[in-house]
């Protein structure tokens, strides 16, 4: 599950020739010995992170920007952090991540990134590791425990 944290040692087995080819052009690893940055950095498997691409269909989940037009090249993946949980929620572009990221109250939210409020809340309600009702529960209260140390900070 993507969720769980207990995540035995990384493996990535050998790929055959035909499958490297659509591998490398859905943005996995060009070498057939070395693991995915989605595995290792995000526990998906590539199954997953190829349903995610799919899902996204080349543009930022949330602003639409197609992926070769932003400043990568390419979606980054978004997820959100909890103590003792993540959920994936998805693709977006350098610019959403950083709205993600008042979403999450890492970052305070200014006049720029204010009026995709509502859109990033939408947005993380419908992440792709499907979150049950409780996890989203959890994220919400840590939300609010970053928030408030956020304006705690500012005083």
């Amino acid at each position: 599950m993507i969720n769980d944290l207990s995540l035995g040692p990384l493996s990535h087995a050998p790929m055959a020739l035909a499958d490297l080819a659509r591998y490398v052009d859905y943005g996995h690893s060009k070498r057939s010995d070395v693991p995915c940055t989605h595995k290792y950095e995000h526990r998906l498997t590539c199954d997953e992170y190829d349903a995610m691409r799919d899902r996204a269909q080349g543009e930022c989940e949330l602003c639409d920007t197609p992926d070769h037009e932003t400043p990568r090249g390419q979606l980054v993946i978004d997820h959100f952090r909890g103590r003792r949980f993540r959920i994936i929620r998805g693709l977006i572009c350098d610019r959403c991540n950083s709205v993600m990221s008042r979403h999450d109250a890492t970052a305070p939210w200014g006049p720029a990134s204010l009026p995709f409020a509502e859109r990033a809340r939408a947005y993380h309600l419908n992440a792709f590791s499907r979150p049950t009702v409780e996890l989203l529960q959890r994220a919400d209260a840590e939300i609010e425990l970053r928030r408030a140390r956020l304006a705690a900070r500012r005083v």
